[in-house]
């Protein structure tokens, strides 16, 4: 009779065989693979970093006015010179990244998680109309940003104005990603392994569906 304990010699498959990488071990890969992206991973970080301590960071008050040094070139103690008005430029650069963030960051966030809804439950259970409609109609031919200025002029100026207009016109493409993920992934084995078990539809939809959603 064979010997049911097998000991295996080999390096090689002891290391394949080993523990997975740890996130750490995976993040160190990618920074081997891609120094180029490491390097603005970091720059990015920095700049982020800058916008949220801007206080700490900016060297003068980004709206005060020094006539006296009106446009100053780069360097003393003015890095990237003044403006017409002689306020410290990179200051300005600074605090001005907060909107830049918060135009970028919030309207992505909150139309990523409409679509995303929308489109999982348009997938799994065919009940809306409204992610049907934008999934094979809404915004069709029409350039977004234009729509977007179009919306921000007719409602009116101001931030929440130009967050609204940006969700509006972003949400689709996510709904449609998403619904057409879903409609795949909802006939895979093991969901329907969990149907068959009484596995409620929610839990269906958010342990098992959106998961494998999110890399889309």
């Amino acid at each position: 009779m064979m010997d049911e304990n097998i000991t295996i010699n080999s390096p090689e498959i002891e290391a394949q065989i080993g523990e997975s990488d740890t996130l750490l071990d995976q993040i160190k890969t990618m920074i081997r693979q891609n120094k180029l992206a490491a390097f603005s991973a970091v720059v990015i970080g920095l700049i982020i970093l800058a916008a949220v301590f801007a206080p700490l960071a900016a060297p003068y008050n980004p709206y005060a006015q020094t006539l006296g040094d009106r446009l100053q070139a780069p360097g003393g103690a003015h890095i990237l010179g003044t403006d017409e008005l002689g306020r410290d430029v990179l200051s300005r650069i600074i605090y001005g990244a907060r909107i830049s963030l918060l135009v970028g960051l919030v309207p992505t966030v909150v139309s990523m998680a409409i679509g995303t809804a929308l489109g999982l439950l348009a997938g799994f259970t065919g009940r809306c109309g409204l992610c049907h409609y934008a999934s094979g109609r809404c915004n069709a031919g029409l350039p977004l940003l234009l729509l977007a200025m179009v919306i921000t002029y007719t409602v009116g100026g101001g931030m929440v104005s130009i967050f609204a207009a940006l969700i509006l016109v972003n949400w689709a493409g996510t709904a449609r990603i998403v619904r057409a993920q879903t409609l795949s992934l909802k006939e895979a084995e093991y969901v329907e392994a969990a149907r068959s078990i009484g596995v409620k539809k929610w839990k269906i939809m958010f342990r098992h569906i959106l998961p494998n959603c999110l890399p889309s």
